[in-house]
């Protein structure tokens, strides 16, 4: 866990699931020492951190380039609401329909119907509260584009599988890796996500 939350500072969500893991231990075993693992999971978020500013001479470095080079910084779900607001405008008519909004469409209805196929599922609620806290962090933030958050929520798409069994899992994967081609083609491409909001 502290290796995960290393490499990508944003992972110290896995603190959640691994809480929830240490009060069943704890509740069912006595077992106190589970709690060094929520307790361990914010700890290579803050050794990346502390890297990335030591070698940088600047101690948030990690948060003023994900601002200045993406537009990333913590909002609150302002941004959330806005665009929520602008494809519903899009949707009923408003406004032109762009490909964004179309992206934003279609992750938000692959949302709702991956969050019913993991309820359906009953996986450990260890994955739902993981889904779940991604989903939170992931819209807090001014780069809240749904597909990026859809995509990192892992047992969003394992339940999708496992509700989506044989051939018409097959044809979903299959388009859903041809979409992903063409994402990394086009990312690629100079100016070529422009649309994306």
């Amino acid at each position: 866990m502290v290796a995960a939350t290393a490499t990508r500072p944003d992972a110290v969500v896995l603190m959640f699931p691994l809480a929830w893991s240490a009060y069943r231990a704890i509740r069912t075993d006595h077992d106190w020492r589970a709690l060094l693992a929520p307790a361990l999971a914010p700890v290579g978020s803050v050794l990346s951190l502390g890297y990335i500013g030591r070698r940088t001479g600047v101690v948030d470095a990690y948060f003023r380039v994900q601002n200045e080079a993406f537009g990333l910084k913590l909002d609150f779900g302002k941004t959330l609401v806005a665009h929520l607001r602008d494809t519903a405008f899009a949707a009923l008519g408003g406004t032109d329909v762009t490909v964004g909004v179309i992206l934003r469409v279609a992750a938000i209805v692959f949302a709702v119907g991956a969050f019913y196929a993991l309820l359906r599922w009953r996986p450990p609620t260890e994955l739902v509260i993981f889904s779940v806290a991604v989903f939170v962090t992931g819209w807090l933030n001014t780069l809240s584009v749904p597909p990026r958050v859809v995509l990192r929520s892992f047992p969003l798409v394992a339940a999708v599988g496992v509700e989506l069994k044989g051939k018409i899992f097959a044809s979903v994967a299959a388009v859903l890796a041809i979409l992903q081609l063409s994402l990394v083609y086009l990312a690629a491409y100079p100016g070529g996500l422009d649309f994306l909001p």
